[in-house]
């Protein structure tokens, strides 16, 4: 489906609480509502990215928190699969 396909079509876009719902609806099981709104307010940090690139995806893709730091050495900062630049060089 190229671009100009595109055109005629509408997309409703979500409010960010139903879209916080919606992506952690994969969640209801795993913890209660009230451990879910707890973690929401969270802040985690995830260091060393060759191993934990793959528990900091999980944790993005779960959305359990607030705000995520991610610490390694710049030499690996490659290992992120997302376009970003870190925020400090040590």
């Amino acid at each position: 489906m190229g671009l100009l396909s595109l055109v005629n079509e509408v997309v409703h876009l979500l409010e960010e609480s139903e879209f916080a719902e919606l992506r952690t609806n994969r969640n209801r099981y795993k913890i209660t509502p009230d451990e879910q709104a707890t973690l929401a307010r969270k802040r985690i940090g995830v260091v060393g990215l060759s191993v934990g690139q793959s528990a900091a995806l999980i944790l993005a893709l779960e959305r359990s928190f607030s705000e995520m730091r991610l610490a390694d050495s710049i030499r690996s900062t490659f290992r992120i699969p997302i376009d970003c630049e870190p925020a400090f060089t040590i």
